[in-house]
């Protein structure tokens, strides 16, 4: 009888060293440590598009249960937008001091449209003033309540939009089939502002500049950052309208 309590004390030791009493050291320290791992990622997220090296890659549709599986090792480490993490933070994790991304998106426009590089950069200011984008911004990656865009008094033209619909929150096919997101709504307020008439053109990404080039659209969103040299690039850029952050989340120990 004595014997097979200790039997039992025995493996009910081995059950909980054994099988998820102990949780695996953190095996990601840096960014570069990211490739062959299994990441997180939020679903509707931008953060897929910056994994082509990760071994696998799981969707989530809440930031605090992404987070727990970090905690409890059943992702080596999660990608997200550096504001969500903020609002989600969770004990036992933590961001690494590099984040996986760090850049400003803007629009792209042709050289020969010096003029509409100005208007836009003007009302690009205007919306920034008014609080629309950052209210926007907390609204696609927070779920906050959507601002109301300024609307056009005069409608006198058309400027031609391309996207790829395939860079969620910024572009993507909603319910309906029809292309929304964030790089939308921002263009949309612009042609309001500017009296035009938006028209949206699905393109593949790597056609995006020479759309643009080629005077096949007006403008091009999407993730796009002017290179050090933007002088040497084939279309010009307007200012920044937005900044995207994504962090590494890892285990803290």
């Amino acid at each position: 009888m004595k014997k097979a309590a200790i039997a039992l004390c025995l493996l009910a030791a081995l059950l909980l060293t054994g099988c998820g009493g102990k949780v695996p050291k953190n095996p990601v320290h840096s960014v570069g440590d990211i490739a062959g791992k299994t990441v997180g990622v939020l679903e509707g997220s931008v953060s897929p598009a910056y994994l082509e090296g990760a071994g696998r890659v799981a969707k989530y549709a809440s930031a605090g249960t992404m987070l727990g599986d970090v905690k409890n090792a059943a992702l080596d480490c999660a990608v997200l937008d550096k504001a969500v993490y903020e609002k989600a933070k969770t004990r036992g994790v933590r961001a690494l001091r590099e984040p996986l991304v760090d850049k400003t998106f803007h629009i792209a426009i042709a050289w020969e449209n010096p003029d509409l590089v100005k208007a836009v950069n003007g009302a690009l200011a205007k919306l920034a003033e008014a609080g629309y984008l950052d209210a926007l911004e907390r609204a696609y990656l927070l779920g906050e309540a959507m601002p109301q865009a300024p609307q056009a008094e005069k409608v006198s033209g058309t400027l031609t939009l391309a996207v790829t619909a395939e860079f969620p929150p910024y572009s993507y096919f909603d319910e309906n089939g029809e292309v929304a997101g964030m790089d939308i709504d921002i263009a949309r307020a612009v042609c309001n502002l500017l009296g035009a008439d938006l028209e949206i053109k699905v393109i593949r990404p790597d056609e995006l500049l020479t759309n643009v080039q080629y005077g096949k659209v007006d403008l091009a969103m999407g993730g796009l950052t002017p290179p050090d040299d933007e002088g040497g690039s084939i279309v010009q850029y307007t200012k920044a309208y937005t900044r995207c952050v994504q962090v590494v989340v890892v285990r803290r120990k």
